[in-house]
């Protein structure tokens, strides 16, 4: 059951990914951000392949470190010249302002789904794609990796783009870059925002804002469990 979750997480992951790749790759045109994206989104549909038959953790895994890193290559073409940032780094707290963002979006996501599993009377201690270890709420951090792009990567790049955010908001000491306050109430807004928003549910078109629809997710999940079926899952890849 686990490595069957573990790839539906994933696939929704990549899908949701190329998605918002292409959906701004149609506003550039033929410049060379547009075909950076576009050579991203084909990156993420060969590895969306290959995730069929990935035959353990490891090599999903690899494939979905892989395509996390030609997104953010990509991605980062979008940013402003100003904001200054070379990939997706794991460093808390980050070392520049988009990681920053990025940092502090993912943990509200992150925080969001853990308390709807735990609404539910899931364990949210309990991973399939991240791996278990203490104090880590891994299956909270699961089931976020279908919502990343399009909540949170979405929110930062609005941001940037539209100035309402500046390089100004940030400061770097030897703890790392940290973000104002006032820059992180606004950041934090919006995170709330496209939470309270509405997305088309892919499997039953309904309208649903997105806290719904990880609810969804987590009762499908709870499916799972009680009939031991990995096959009741599907990740929501959105259109």
């Amino acid at each position: 059951m686990t490595l069957d979750l573990a790839r539906a997480f994933v696939h929704a992951k990549l899908s949701n990914s190329a998605l918002v790749l292409a959906r701004y790759a149609r506003h550039r045109k033929e410049s060379a951000t547009a075909q950076a994206l576009h050579q991203a989104v084909l990156h993420h549909r060969d590895a969306l392949g290959r995730l069929k038959t990935a035959p353990d953790l490891n090599t999903l895994r690899g494939y979905e470190g892989a395509a996390a890193a030609a997104y953010f290559r990509a991605w980062a073409m979008l940013l402003p010249k100003e904001w200054q940032f070379d990939g997706r780094g794991d460093e808390r707290p980050a070392t520049n302002a988009v990681n920053a963002l990025l940092n502090l979006g993912y943990h509200l996501l992150h925080q969001a789904v853990a308390g709807l599993i735990q609404a539910r009377g899931l364990n949210p201690y309990l991973g399939h794609l991240h791996a278990i270890k203490g104090g880590h709420m891994a299956l909270a951090s699961d089931l976020m990796e279908e919502f990343r792009a399009v909540t949170v990567d979405g929110v930062v790049l609005n941001l940037c783009l539209n100035g309402k955010v500046s390089i100004a908001d940030f400061s770097t000491t030897a703890d790392g870059c940290i973000v104002s306050q006032n820059a992180a109430r606004r950041f934090i807004r919006e995170i709330e925002l496209k939470l309270n928003g509405q997305l088309q549910h892919p499997h039953t078109a309904e309208p649903l804002d997105v806290r719904r629809l990880i609810d969804a997710q987590v009762r499908s999940l709870a499916a799972c469990y009680r009939q031991s079926d990995a096959s009741l899952y599907r990740g929501l890849a959105f259109r």
